[in-house]
């Protein structure tokens, strides 16, 4: 279940209302906590040493503890900066973030640049789909270049869910064409095709050619749902179409859609 808002507004403010910069995320996590400190001192420590059920991660009791109070977030991102926490703690953590609704979105996203750990960049680059630009946007860039693949795939399938990531469509076309990760490859095509972004299409003609056949599914896809009518008329599409499998079956239907209009 998504959480009720992206959160709070950025703690450096917003530079496009003209707001003056006040405090780094640094800077804010340090005040958040220390109000956490002098005006909940019981609640800080059980937010600072909470750990959910061994058999399970989910565990309600250590979800509702984190959720609902901005408080909470600098106390996480404080965490998640400790390298006393194990990975798999962490990563749960980092999930936690958008339901506190506090200042979380910028930490995040310069997290996921810094911390050691996969599976918990991992864990940062999906919540990032509740987060707002510019953060949003600088975190998904961090991601994209990662050295790990499940890190790259999961920003590329993230920026489907932010309108804002059309703003990246340089940098998830230079991945379309470039990663070494079909997944990766797959999950942009997708992401460009969900954002119906209209000067991706050549780039998704070209990604037609891709070595691996989901990704080629991909960008077809993709295609059909930014300008069916345009990928209707594409000789790549008349040629998948007499060949067999899913690749054929979505191509064949393409040419249908484009002969009626559009319509489905």
């Amino acid at each position: 279940m998504p959480p009720p808002s992206v959160g709070a507004p950025s703690a450096t403010g917003d530079a496009s209302s003209g707001d003056t910069p006040t405090l780094t995320w640094k800077q804010q996590m340090a005040v958040d906590i220390d109000s956490f400190k002098r005006d909940d001192a019981l609640r800080y420590m059980k937010v600072r040493t909470a750990v959910p059920d061994e058999d399970n991660p989910e565990d309600p009791e250590f979800i509702a503890l984190l959720s609902g109070d901005p408080r909470s977030a600098g106390v996480i991102i404080q965490r998640l900066l400790s390298a006393s926490e194990p990975p798999e703690l962490r990563a749960i953590l980092a999930s936690q973030l958008p339901y506190t609704r506090g200042h979380w979105q910028e930490g995040a996203a310069v997290l996921i640049r810094l911390d050691p750990d996969p599976a918990v960049r991992k864990a940062l680059v999906e919540i990032m789909r509740y987060s707002e630009p510019p953060h949003a946007l600088v975190g998904l860039q961090n991601a994209l270049e990662d050295e790990d693949p499940a890190v790259r795939s999961a920003a590329a399938r993230t920026a489907g869910f932010l309108p804002a990531a059309s703003l990246l469509e340089a940098d998830l076309l230079q991945v379309l064409q470039g990663d070494s990760d079909w997944e990766t490859r797959a999950a942009v095509a997708q992401s460009l095709g969900a954002l119906k972004i209209e000067s991706a299409f050549p780039g998704l003609v070209t990604a037609l050619g891709d070595r691996d056949r989901r990704v080629r599914l991909a960008a077809l896809l993709a295609l059909e749902r930014i300008d069916v009518a345009a990928a209707a008329e594409l000789d790549e599409v008349k040629s998948l179409s007499r060949t067999t499998g899913s690749l054929a079956t979505t191509a064949r239907r393409i040419l249908k859609r484009g002969r009626a209009g559009g319509e489905n």
